[in-house]
């Protein structure tokens, strides 16, 4: 219900930087045509979006709109998030530099809006004694974790980060497979200019094991 039905296409069609999240589109020689995109996204949206969930409620956003207050955020944390997920609690901190390492600001903002039901953990309209938080006070909640994320590791999320509606290309589906880092699209007639299969370079590897499993028969 939170996430844009065009972002929901890019992911498939476009795949995932930085994941194993390949993409899907003919266009990147992927195995999905547009119309059958459109048809995951309706079954996906159809199945599982749910929208009468929400009926009445004031849904955030997807992006953060604005920049979130770290201090406003630390206090919104204490109230209603630390008995889970401060140092030492039950379930896991949340605020352990290593963690935050390892996720970005989006992935919080998504864990906050929607929650965590394989972990119990409510969405955000019942984190709060009941009360539903805003898209400001969400966005600052991100704020004040991505403000305890060690400095490189956020100069780097944010030098791969995608912008809402950004085009990626085939961002993550092939890329760098042969370990040369080039990227590229592989039309009929031709064969590839990499080390993978179907490459030249494969080809004449495969020859040359032939010829010897050959000789060695002789």
């Amino acid at each position: 219900a939170v996430l844009p039905r065009q972002e929901l296409y890019s992911v498939i069609e476009n795949g995932r930087p930085g994941t194993a999240m390949p993409a899907w589109a003919l266009k990147y020689a992927g195995p999905l045509s547009e119309k059958q995109i459109n048809s995951l996204v309706d079954g996906i949206e159809s199945n599982w979006a749910k929208p009468a969930e929400f009926s009445g409620a004031s849904l955030p956003s997807y992006y953060a709109q604005n920049t979130g207050d770290a201090a406003s955020g630390q206090k919104l944390f204490v109230r209603d998030c630390y008995m889970c997920h401060g140092p030492g609690a039950r379930i896991g901190s949340v605020t352990d530099a290593a963690y935050l390492s390892l996720i970005t600001d989006q992935c919080l903002r998504t864990s906050v809006i929607v929650g965590r039901p394989d972990f119990g953990m409510p969405d955000y309209r019942n984190l709060s004694l009941g009360r539903a938080l805003s898209d400001q006070e969400i966005t600052s909640i991100v704020a004040y974790l991505s403000a305890k994320r060690p400095p490189e590791i956020t100069a780097m999320y944010e030098s791969a980060r995608i912008q809402p509606g950004q085009q990626t290309g085939a961002t993550g589906a092939h890329e760098n497979e042969n370990g040369s880092g080039q990227t590229g699209t592989i039309t009929k007639g031709n064969e590839g200019s990499g080390t993978g299969p179907g490459s030249p370079q494969q080809k004449k590897r495969e020859g040359n094991t032939s010829g010897s499993s050959q000789q060695g028969v002789k």
